[in-house]
């Protein structure tokens, strides 16, 4: 375990708290980007023509609809008290279903940069012939090139605001989300060359837009799924977080030394908390931790499950530990 960052002190400056606005924010947000992403894809649609990076950017649109459906279920499912089935509570919803989302992405790159290939291997695309708009005679590639643009534009506002929002959510999935947004921009600026090149003369480059979006895809596939995978097989928190609880342990007059043990479970953390408190009187340590957990707790939203023990020693304290206790104590003397 590396050190974690100095800046770590930064979190003194007060808690990290879950604020139910941010949530409903997230849930305007994606629905916003489900209505664009649909406008997206059966505008594109209708203007396709013979063009495969038109269709691939179809099918782009498409994946996206994949991790904003993924965000709505994890905040409506996660918050479930759990029950005799599932004594663990359903944290994990998020991840899995991100999980197979990405496995559907790396499916749908495969098959996109494939059908580009065999378009160029079949002599690639001459032209996309013409269409009367308005009353006039316009190239068909032309209209597919504006409608491109305008819809890569109208994602911009919606990806800025995911990014900003997405480190108090502490949701893996909207990050990169927003990722698949700008993905999204460069997708269709990317097909617009593509279809632009083509009435210079270039017919594999149509084609060659179909393989380069297949490859934006297969990137956010295995990313997602890197992403995913890493919270289904418990995770550990950022250190940033975890040197912020440290801060607020360390500064206990009971704590001799501590160390934790915990992992993410989709946007949550569990944890056990270890203590060495020499020779207290264990009239006090109930309270003790009563108290600390509470302020763990008001401090960090994430803590679902929080288990503290006490002893005179810690005999099971690994040496990455100490150096992440070391660097909170450090911080906390900076920062005061």
């Amino acid at each position: 375990m590396t050190e974690p960052p100095s800046h770590a002190s930064t979190y003194s400056q007060g808690p990290i708290v879950l604020n139910e606005n941010i949530a409903s924010r997230v849930r305007r947000l994606e629905y916003i980007a489900i209505a664009l992403t649909l406008f997206s894809a059966v505008t594109r649609y209708l203007v396709m023509g013979g063009s495969v990076a038109m269709l691939a950017s179809i099918l782009e649109d498409l994946t996206e609809l994949i991790a904003p459906v993924a965000i709505l279920l994890t905040l409506h499912l996660d918050s479930r008290p759990a029950t005799d089935r599932f004594p663990y509570g359903h944290q994990r919803i998020g991840s899995l279903s991100f999980f197979g989302a990405a496995l559907a992405l790396l499916l749908l790159g495969v098959l996109t940069c494939w059908q580009g290939i065999e378009k160029i291997l079949s002599g690639g695309i001459e032209d996309y012939g013409r269409s009367t708009f308005a009353g006039h005679d316009i190239w068909q590639g032309w209209i597919m090139i504006a409608v491109l643009v305008v819809t890569a534009v109208v994602m911009l506002p919606v990806m800025n605001a995911k990014r900003e929002i997405a480190p108090k959510l502490r949701l893996a999935a909207l990050t990169t989300d927003a990722s698949s947004n700008q993905a999204h921009i460069t997708v269709a600026l990317s097909a617009a060359l593509g279809i632009f090149l083509t009435s210079l003369g270039w017919e594999w480059a149509d084609p060659a837009a179909a393989i380069l979006v297949g490859g934006v895809i297969l990137f956010d596939g295995w990313r997602d799924l890197r992403s995913a995978a890493a919270e289904l097989i418990d995770e550990s928190p950022d250190q940033q977080t975890m040197a912020f609880l440290s801060l607020i342990v360390a500064g206990k007059p009971y704590v001799r030394s501590h160390y934790w043990l915990a992992r993410k479970v989709g946007r949550y953390i569990d944890a056990d908390l270890f203590i060495a408190a020499g020779d207290a009187p264990l009239s006090q340590v109930d309270s003790w931790r009563d108290q600390l957990q509470a302020e763990l707790r008001e401090n960090l939203w994430q803590l679902h499950d929080l288990t503290i023990s006490f002893g005179a020693v810690l005999p099971n304290a690994k040496e990455e530990d100490h150096g992440l206790i070391a660097s909170a104590q450090r911080s906390r003397g900076e920062g005061t």
